[in-house]
C-alpha cells in the first residue's frame, strides 16, 4: 500500500493489479522460462499480455510500468529481444521460505523424477534457435496475448519445430515472423487459434496444417502486400496438400467463409465461387444458402 500511495490516484487501481500479476508470474527459484535463463525475482513479460491479463488499457500498463520503474519497484532489462522485469526487495513481497532449501529441493525432486520409470528421462526443451523463436513470440504477444493456460516453453517449441522440422524459414513472405503476425492479428480475434502450439495442428478440415492455411492466406492477399513473394509459388490457394484444387462446392465455401475471404482466390475455373454467392452465404448462413442455391455454371463439371 505504501507503494501504490505514491502514485497517482487515477491509476492506483490499475498499479495494483500489475504488481499482482508481476508478482505473480515471477520465479520463486532460478531457472529458464521461454529460453531465457531468469533468477528469483525476474519474470519474462510482455505489456501486451499483461495488459490483457488485468483488464487495463495497453498504453494506461505501459505508464504504470514506467511509474514503477521510477519508484524501484522492479528494473528492466531486455534478453534474446524478450522483456524482464526483475523486482526490487522481491523478498520483501513474497515470502516462501529460504531460496536455498527450495532450489535444493527442487533440484532433487527434478533428479528422482529423471531416474524413476522404465530409465526413461524427463523431456526438457533445449531451444536450437532460442533468438528467432523468442523473437517471434514477441511478435505474436505485441498483437495478441497469450492465454493464461499457455506454455510459453512449448510455444517456443512448436516455433522451432516449424524451422527445423517443417523447414520453413524465419523470414520473407511466408517465413515464421509473418505467420505469427498474420495468425495473432486475424486468427486470435475470430477465435480460430490461441497460441502458437497450434500452429503445427490440422486445420478443421484435416487437409493441411493450421500455419500452411496461414500462408495461403498471407499468398491471397497479393504479394504487393508482402514484398519478395513467396519461396514456392502456390498454383491453387485452396487446394489439397498435393496442390490438387478443392473443387467440391460445400467445402470451397467453408473454406472462404472461414478465412473471411470476400472472394475465391482461384479465378477462372469452372469451380470458381462466385462473389455473389459469397456475399449471400455469409448473409444467409451456409446451411441456409446450400439448401436454396442454384448450382452455377459450369458447376456440374467441376467433379
Amino acid at each position: 500500500m505504501e507503494l501504490i500511495e505514491k502514485l497517482p490516484k487515477r491509476h492506483r487501481l490499475a498499479t495494483r493489479s500489475i504488481c499482482l500479476d508481476l508478482l505473480f508470474h515471477a520465479r520463486r527459484h532460478t531457472g529458464t522460462e521461454g529460453g531465457v535463463s531468469l533468477k528469483r525475482g525476474q519474470v519474462l513479460y510482455s505489456e501486451r499480455s499483461v495488459a490483457q491479463r488485468c483488464y487495463v488499457t495497453y498504453q494506461t500498463t505501459r505508464t504504470v510500468i514506467s511509474w514503477l520503474k521510477k519508484v524501484h519497484f522492479l528494473t528492466h532489462d531486455l534478453t534474446h529481444l524478450s522483456s524482464v522485469a526483475s523486482i526490487v526487495h522481491f523478498d520483501r513481497y513474497i515470502n516462501d521460505g529460504k531460496q536455498t532449501n527450495a532450489e535444493t529441493n527442487e533440484q532433487l525432486t527434478h533428479n528422482q523424477r529423471s531416474t524413476k520409470g522404465k530409465g526413461k528421462k524427463k523431456h526438457i526443451y533445449t531451444p536450437k534457435n532460442s533468438e528467432e523463436a523468442d523473437h517471434a513470440l514477441l511478435i505474436w504477444e505485441n498483437h495478441a496475448a497469450l492465454p493464461t493456460s499457455a506454455n510459453r516453453g512449448r510455444c517456443l517449441e512448436v516455433l522451432d519445430e516449424l524451422h527445423r522440422i517443417d523447414k520453413v524459414r524465419w523470414e520473407g513472405a511466408d517465413g515464421i515472423y509473418a505467420i505469427c503476425s498474420f495468425a495473432a492479428q486475424h486468427w486470435v480475434p475470430n477465435g480460430y487459434i490461441g497460441s502458437p502450439v497450434s500452429l503445427r495442428q490440422s486445420t478443421r478440415a484435416k487437409d493441411m496444417r493450421k500455419y500452411e492455411s496461414i500462408q495461403r492466406q498471407i499468398a491471397a492477399k497479393g504479394s504487393k502486400n508482402h514484398p519478395g513473394g513467396l519461396s514456392k509459388p502456390v498454383k491453387y490457394q485452396i487446394a489439397f496438400p498435393d496442390g490438387k484444387p478443392i473443387t467440391e462446392y460445400e467445402k470451397r465455401l467453408l473454406r472462404i467463409l472461414h478465412n473471411d475471404w470476400t472472394t475465391d482466390p482461384d479465378q477462372g475455373h469452372v469451380f470458381t465461387i462466385s462473389d455473389d454467392n459469397i456475399v449471400r452465404a455469409k448473409a444467409e448462413g451456409v446451411e441456409s444458402f446450400l439448401r436454396g442455391r442454384q448450382p452455377e455454371k459450369g458447376e456440374e463439371h467441376a467433379a
